[in-house]
């Protein structure tokens, strides 16, 4: 039986393997979010700007990510929507939703 051979040598090796998979899942849920945000995840025409989460949900801490990196801001949750906070998606979260990469 041939033995596949272990693309790491250390564990240190597998570590940052194991951290650039965790940012790339992390950079794809946060784009999903604020495409979703924009109404962009069923065509190309921004209909909308609002996305309403709150603690305990999975979308809590990317989204809290989101407000502390300037791409989304949040604004006070109200009845209608259950006392969540609404987040909105910022100029340049915009601008990452899009596939951008200018930022500042």
């Amino acid at each position: 039986m041939r033995r596949t051979e272990n693309p790491f040598d250390t564990p240190e090796q597998i570590s940052a393997a194991m951290d650039e998979a965790d940012d790339q899942k992390n950079a794809s849920d946060k784009l999903h979010i604020l495409r979703h945000s924009l109404g962009l995840l069923n065509g190309q025409v921004e209909y909308r700007n609002h996305f309403v989460t709150g603690p305990g949900s999975t979308d809590w801490p990317i989204v809290q990510q989101l407000v502390d990196e300037g791409l989304m801001a949040e604004r006070p949750g109200s009845d209608l929507t259950g006392g969540d906070p609404v987040f909105v998606v910022t100029d340049l979260g915009r601008q990452y939703a899009y596939g951008s990469r200018v930022f500042t």
